[in-house]
Order: structure tokens, then sequence, then C-alpha cells
């Protein structure tokens, strides 16, 4: 027993396993609320509960372009118009933690509440990089202030 049967491999061989096929209907885990509500639509034989997904919807997608709003105005007014491009789609890299303890939790409670708007969290990079680029915080959360 200690050494193997006789029909075992080498030590340390297994068979090669299958690689798994890619599922089709995979979405990011941050448009699953999406995916969900536009699924049940298809799906959904009674019109009332159709028309009842199809608002709720519309409630998701509108939110997520007010937070998409908010974060572009919030940017665009402590940055110069060149430097907005960047702050808003440059990937965030946090140094300064105190400023960006702060800008967040402003955020939070006067925009979006991140623990309860999931898809405020994909936008917190943006206040990141206001932070990154020596933008003091008293002036961004002034501009949270203004925007929400």
């Amino acid at each position: 027993m200690f050494m193997g049967s006789k029909n075992s491999g080498p030590a340390g061989y297994s068979e090669p396993q299958p690689v798994p096929q890619a599922r089709s209907d995979a979405v990011p885990s941050g448009d699953v609320p999406i995916s969900i509500l536009t699924h049940k639509i298809f799906k959904t034989p009674n019109e009332w509960e159709k028309r009842e997904y199809e608002q709720k919807l519309l409630q998701e997608l509108q939110l997520r372009e007010s937070v998409r709003q908010t974060v572009k105005t919030i940017v665009e007014s402590v940055v110069e118009p060149e430097a907005v491009d960047g702050i808003l789609h440059k990937p965030a890299s946090p140094v300064d933690f105190d400023c960006l303890e702060a800008v967040v939790d402003r955020f939070s409670s006067a925009c979006f509440p991140i623990g309860k708007v999931d898809y405020a969290l994909r936008h917190v990079y943006a206040l990141v990089n206001l932070c990154e680029a020596g933008i003091p915080s008293d002036k961004i959360m002034q501009s949270i202030n203004s925007a929400c």
C-alpha cells in the first residue's frame, strides 16, 4: 500500500484534466443586477411583471448614469479641463490614504452610499486619482458637497 498499486503511474503524475469551457452567460459582477433584470424581462410571460422588471431596469440604468455624471461633475470642478479625461479613465494606485478616506466618506454620505450602491464603488478610482493628483481633500469635499 505504501508503494502504490501496479497500475498507478509515476509519482506526482495525474491524467490531464479537460479545459473548462467558457460560459456564454458570464457577466462582470457589477453588471449582474442588469443581467438578471434583462433575463427576467425576456423570460416572463406576464406583461404586468415584465413592465415591473422594465421599470426596475430603467431605475438601475438611471442610477448608474447619475453616478457617472456626479463623479464627472466633481472631477471637472477641481481639475483643469485637459486633466479630466486622465482622472476619469486611468487606473488608480492610492498612496494618500488620509485624503482618500476623507473624500470617500464624504462621497458616500453626501452622494451615493457605497455600501448600498455597488455601482458607486466602481468610480472610487476617480476620487483616488484626485487625491493622488495633489488636490487638497478640502477642495475635493467641497466639490462633492456642491455636486450632491
